[in-house]
């Protein structure tokens, strides 16, 4: 779907919440159901969406899910790599839920 990618990225610079949203869902609704590779792919979407607009929250959001299925698999390296940094940007000070799921999952990986 790099069409759409291209798209939501080219437009005003507005946040597609709703489209980042929705690719997100059906990420984790696919890696539920045991469509693994789709809901991989959508979860990537939705980081490459979220991250174009700027968007940390819904980036979070993505990356938080996506990183708890590769560490599921084994994959705690890659898992830690994709929240690290964005883990960085927010700091120690915000506190958000997305923020405590995120780094709980982090500190499983020490």
């Amino acid at each position: 779907m790099p069409t759409i990618v291209n798209h939501i990225t080219a437009a005003s610079g507005k946040p597609y919440e709703s489209e980042i949203t929705r690719v997100g869902i059906r990420g984790a609704v696919r890696l539920k159901r045991g469509e693994d590779e789709r809901g991989v792919v959508d979860l990537q979407q939705a980081l490459s969406i979220s991250s174009a607009q700027h968007s940390r929250t819904w980036q979070l959001r993505a990356a938080t899910l996506l990183a708890k299925y590769w560490a599921r698999r084994g994959m705690r390296l890659a898992a830690r790599e994709l929240l690290a940094p964005l883990l960085g940007w927010f700091g120690e000070t915000h506190v958000t839920i997305d923020l405590e799921k995120a780094r709980a999952l982090s500190r499983e990986f020490c």
